[in-house]
């Protein structure tokens, strides 16, 4: 028993000590999406790829399918400017941590695409838990919560940057390849 408390109590620690470990939080708080997540962050320790996979079951049925991976890559921890403390991130942003790539010799259409929940965005949860962390976690209390870039947030979306920057390709290795 005391070598599993021992492990937790370090593991806070090291997450305490590199800014991702929130304490616990609230079951009244929503779940976030990886996208809101990104947003609410004040430092970013990993750029996301989404590699998906369209597949149709049957037009006739309405059956539609993803198959795919996500790939987290380090980002360059030496040269991080500052921890930030003005959020939401500005959606522009999005580019720089997030990448969705769908492969194949079919892509789906719009409608499939933006029933992906996990690239969502809601204006509401990012509000609620940006407050909830300033006021009950003391490694956000000296952020700003910006009110303009909150006001440009989706309300239950895809932001445009993501759609804006999706890739698509006939690459048929590529679609097969695990990595």
């Amino acid at each position: 028993m005391n070598q599993i408390c021992n492990y937790f109590i370090k593991k806070t620690k090291c997450q305490n000590l590199h800014w991702v470990w929130i304490g616990i939080a609230p079951i009244t708080l929503p779940q976030l999406t990886m996208v809101e997540e990104i947003l609410i962050a004040r430092y970013h320790c990993r750029t996301i790829l989404f590699k998906l996979k369209y597949t149709n079951k049957g037009v006739i049925k309405g059956q539609h399918a993803f198959k795919g991976n996500v790939v987290s890559f380090a980002q360059d921890h030496e040269h991080a400017i500052e921890i930030l403390n003005e959020l939401p991130l500005s959606l522009e942003c999005l580019f720089d941590f997030i990448t969705v790539h769908f492969v194949g010799n079919t892509h789906p259409p719009m409608e499939i695409v933006k029933s992906c929940k996990f690239l969502y965005v809601r204006k509401f949860v990012i509000t609620i838990w940006l407050t909830w962390l300033k006021y009950k976690h003391t490694k956000y209390r000296c952020t700003t919560i910006n009110i303009h870039g909150l006001n440009l947030l989706p309300n239950n979306n895809i932001p445009n940057p993501i759609m804006r920057s999706i890739f698509k390709s006939t690459n048929i290795e590529l679609a097969n390849a695990e990595h």
